[in-house]
């Protein structure tokens, strides 16, 4: 069931078992890797078939053969993925990492070669990506990852120097570029977590390198791009400008060469000679007389004059107001009729014109006409003058290149697409050759001027303008390839990317003793750490530098030193302390075995002085009103001076008071220092003082007090002990005065028995009475005994008096 609910965890346990199976040592690691890079090829076989159906539609969309290219790349990619992917479940997860990687460089690095425009999409995002994948399907392998983005580099450069095809610009699809731009930003960011991770999980060295070099290099690269944008923009803007500079100039050549044209053609026919001959052959009743012979000799003379003089025309002809050439300075050309030539419509309405570059069938040439229409004094079109232009002055103006450089050049285009003036690359005639190009199509189609950069006829990408000349109805154009325009640009941009790589190296270089610096104390005070915490105490940390990590290593040393004295002394007080409680333990089982409270006490202080090396011990018990605290034992001479002295403590007053009034033990490791403390001549090497009170339950019956001579020579410790032994002695004390209870009970009655065996073996009342107030007397102790007795009124029994004389008496 869980197969069918999660196809995809199925297929990953089941690759897991394979690779298993194939690598005996497959570990644990190589399973995460191996998590990775399956899942990393899932995401990836996803990406490739929504990419191939999508440039199909595009392809299909756009017939741009560098979709069909793309896609032919991206399935070579598919293919070394699944490669990637059977070498996974042999169990070479190394091997599967390459291959992935393989991948990424030859799509990312086939972008460039084959669109516009993305060019930097492609480089980020490659080079993040590699770096991305590379962490995840070859953990740890730096210089992997290194050497796969050192060549998409390779590519990446070669691409943006060398052109080999004509790329599509992805500009004119407009959600492509948005689509990178969102691509790329997602890998950034996921790169970007990834490096943090990779930060944090480094060691001190790498992270405070990475951090160095990063603050050099960020700021350098951000400024680098920028500046890098900025300079393009600027150089095509330069370039652009300059472009339209020289297309207006040479808009308005063309201009003054056309109104050239016309002014050759009107002094030609200036003069009333010329103008008598022109109207008698123009005439519907000329005929071929002598004048008129006369007439067309000296015209076509002076039209053969002018051509040689002005260098502009190669033909000069008279057409009449039908379309008949009626004289030509090309004989062959005489008697053709041109009615149906768009100059000759435009002409008979009066007007001068110029008709655009047209190939003409008749010459096999393309020319530019010029038509002056001749007028009769009634003001009627009675014919007109045309000149077939020579188009070497129309080549020499579009061939002129100054400041278009070595590739730039200006062309015209007809309206029908057409090649009009001579190209400065080979395989493209002219009149033969037809321009499509976005900046031709749109000149043409819209009639108007711009600006634009786009894939030439050529094939290279150019910075082009364009402008339409509405007199001739032709299209201009000016363009200058982008690698030549933008040449500065890539100068400054490699300029800028030495100036960070060398910027890189320096702050590698720079930062290398400051890490250095920083790790490597660090490093050893790591290593001395992890060797004493393996028990070689005898270790210190070198300090060599007087900053925090110097001071560190101070303070480390001085632990040190005191984790080596504290190691040292914890054996003998180790030692120390379990033979205390082992006395501890001895004078509890001792007092368990003494029933004599006065032995009790005594034994308690002698034992506790003893166990614990205590200067004093003593022990104070509750009169019976509870207001006095009076000494029943001590130690040494000044412990039996104070039992002479009878010493005792008023309940509250003192160490030893408050003990007993709050039924909680007191402890002052500095006598000096508290307030309150009564000292004691008999023990003036007191230092330190603990009262711990002896309780049973809530009722107090006394203290248990020990001094030391020496300033913290008691502690929390000795108070814990001091209560258990104190406890214990409150149970023993209760013992003591519970035993004493029951044998005085028990000699009552001993006594009482004796007394009565003693009066029933007697047989009168007087020897009776006699043994009691002896037996009572013994057991009192009392100096006399005295017995009434009375009844019936009489007076004392004779017997009664008698025995009392003799208890006198003894």
């Amino acid at each position: 069931m869980a197969d069918r609910a999660n196809p995809l965890q199925a297929a990953y346990q089941s690759v897991v078992k394979t690779a298993a199976k194939a690598n005996p040592d497959f570990t644990t690691t190589d399973q995460t890797q191996l998590l990775h890079i399956f899942y990393t090829i899932i995401i990836g076989v996803t990406a490739i078939a929504i990419s191939i159906i999508t440039y199909i539609f595009l392809y299909l969309q756009t017939n741009a053969w560098q979709f069909l290219a793309i896609i032919g790349v991206i399935t070579a990619a598919a293919v070394i993925i699944i490669i990637g992917l059977i070498l996974a479940t042999k169990g070479q997860l190394n091997r599967a990492g390459h291959a992935l990687l393989i991948a990424l460089v030859i799509v990312y690095g086939w972008f460039p070669f084959v669109w516009a425009n993305a060019h930097w999409y492609a480089g980020i995002g490659g080079m993040l990506l590699i770096l991305f994948v590379g962490n995840l399907t070859l953990p740890g392998r730096r210089f992997v990852w290194a050497g796969y983005v050192a060549l998409f580099g390779l590519l990446w450069a070669i691409s943006y120097f060398w052109q080999p095809f004509a790329r599509y610009d992805i500009n004119q699809l407009p959600f492509l570029p948005v689509f990178f731009a969102i691509v790329t930003g997602l890998v950034t960011l996921g790169m970007f977590g990834q490096g943090v991770r990779i930060l944090a999980s480094g060691t001190i060295r790498t992270r405070l390198l990475i951090s160095f070099v990063s603050i050099t290099l960020l700021p350098l690269a951000i400024i680098a791009i920028f500046t890098n944008i900025t300079s393009r923009e600027s150089s095509e803007t330069q370039v652009l400008a300059q472009l339209n500079s020289i297309a207006t100039l040479k808009e308005a050549e063309i201009e003054a060469w056309l109104e050239s044209l016309q002014n050759d053609i009107a002094i030609t026919i200036i003069g009333a000679n010329m103008t008598q001959s022109i109207t008698s052959l123009l005439t519907p009743e000329a005929s071929a007389t002598a004048n008129e012979i006369e007439a067309a000799t000296n015209l076509r003379a002076l039209f053969r004059e002018t051509i040689n003089k002005t260098q502009q025309f190669e033909e000069l002809s008279l057409i009449s107001k039908e379309g008949q050439i009626l004289l030509s300075t090309d004989p062959l050309q005489e008697g053709k009729i041109v009615a149906n030539e768009p100059y000759f419509q435009e002409a008979s309405s009066g007007i001068n014109y110029t008709q655009s570059p047209t190939f003409f069938p008749s010459t096999g040439r393309t020319t530019i006409v010029a038509v002056r229409p001749l007028f009769n004094t009634q003001g009627r079109v009675m014919g007109m003058v045309a000149g077939r232009a020579n188009m070497l002055r129309l080549n020499t103006i579009m061939f002129e290149r100054a400041g278009l450089g070595r590739t730039g050049e200006t062309y015209l285009i007809g309206r029908n697409h057409v090649l009009l003036t001579g190209s400065r690359f080979n395989g493209f005639p002219i009149g033969a050759s037809y321009i499509r190009t976005e900046a031709a199509n749109t000149v043409l189609n819209k009639q108007i001027n711009g600006r634009g950069i786009y894939d030439s006829y050529h094939g290279a990408r150019v910075l082009g303008v364009y402008r339409w000349i509405g007199s001739l109805n032709v299209g201009l154009i000016a363009e200058q390839t982008e690698l030549e325009a933008l040449s500065g640009n890539r100068a400054s941009a490699r300029l800028a990317l030495v100036a960070v790589i060398t910027a890189g190296i320096l702050a590698v270089i720079a930062s290398y003793p400051i890490t250095r610096s920083i790790a490597n104390p660090l490093g050893v005070l790591t290593n001395t750490a992890t060797e004493i915490a393996g028990g070689n105490l005898d270790l210190s940390v070198p300090v060599q530098q007087q900053d925090e990590i110097g001071a560190l290593g101070t303070a480390f040393n001085s632990m040190t030193a005191q984790i080596r004295e504290l190691v040292s002394t914890l054996e003998q007080r180790v030692f120390d302390r379990t033979q205390a409680l082992a006395t501890s333990t001895e004078v509890s089982r001792q007092l368990s075995t003494i029933l004599n409270q006065s032995e009790l006490v005594s034994e308690v202080v002698n034992q506790v002085q003893a166990a614990f090396n205590y200067y004093h011990a003593h022990i104070y018990l509750l009169d019976e009103k509870s207001q006095n605290l009076i000494m029943v034992a001590g130690t040494g001479e000044a412990g039996q001076q104070m039992l002479r002295n009878q010493h005792m403590i008023a309940t509250g007053k003192g160490l030893v008071g408050r003990a007993a009034a709050t039924n909680l033990p007191i402890l002052v490791p500095d006598v000096s220092q508290a307030a309150g403390w009564l000292p004691n001549p008999l023990l003036p090497e007191t230092k330190a003082e603990a009262a711990v009170p002896i309780a049973f339950g809530e009722e107090v019956l006394g203290v248990l007090d020990v001094q030391q001579n020496q300033v913290d020579g008691l502690q929390d410790t000795d108070v814990d002990l001091l209560q258990s032994i104190a406890n214990q002695v409150a149970v023993a004390l209760r013992n003591t005065r519970l035993y004493q209870e029951l044998e005085d009970q028990a000699r009552q009655a001993n006594l009482i028995n004796r007394i009565n065996q003693e009066i029933l073996r007697t047989t009168d009342v007087t020897s009776a009475l006699q043994i009691a107030i002896r037996e009572i007397g013994r057991a009192t102790k009392a100096k006399a005994v005295q017995v009434n007795l009375q009844g019936n009124g009489r007076s004392r029994h004779p017997a009664a008096v008698e025995t009392m004389m003799e208890q006198k008496g003894e």
